[in-house]
């Protein structure tokens, strides 16, 4: 359960999924419990409140700060470190318990990178698509400690791999 302010609440959820501890972040931002994401939604919320209490602002966009890691870290759509306005793309979803697909997509200057997995009994299969204005996508994911790469051109892809359901450190 979450028992952060506005700011810890991002910084918090970031450094979960960046020191490799993605189940954690997942369970916090998944929670069922009194202070959560989820109560707001049991109450009928339809946007985010100011305070996890519900008092003041019903129409609040400070707690969605975390939404972008459902598209960096969940999704694993990111940039290699040091890219920038997403030239080359890393694909590299966090494989967590309580979730067993996603599916999403971002808009870059680029074009469309979409992504969408679903978890069988110890692997996944992970479709990729990049936008036929995207130069260069790369897909990397460890696949039982073997880092698995490869260049897509403006097409979409599958791969089926055994997976290890955990989060790695950042690319």
């Amino acid at each position: 359960m979450y028992d952060t302010g506005i700011i810890a609440t991002k910084l918090l959820t970031e450094y979960l999924f960046e020191t490799g501890e993605g189940q954690t972040a997942f369970d916090l931002l998944s929670s069922k419990k009194e202070i959560s994401f989820d109560r707001m939604r049991r109450e009928g919320a339809t946007t985010l409140w100011e305070y996890w209490d519900g008092i003041r602002s019903h129409n609040h966009p400070m707690f969605g700060a975390v939404t972008k890691y459902l598209f960096t870290y969940l999704l694993g759509i990111r940039q290699p470190s040091g890219g920038a306005g997403f030239e080359e793309v890393v694909i590299s979803p966090c494989f967590v318990d309580g979730m067993n697909r996603a599916k999403g997509h971002i808009t870059t200057r680029n074009g469309v990178i979409s992504v969408e997995y679903e978890k069988h009994v110890g692997e996944a299969t992970v479709k990729v698509f990049a936008d036929p204005r995207k130069k260069e996508l790369q897909r990397q994911k460890n696949f039982q400690g073997e880092a698995v790469r490869r260049l897509l051109w403006s097409k979409s892809s599958h791969m089926t791999r055994n997976i290890r359901t955990s989060c790695g450190r950042s690319v």
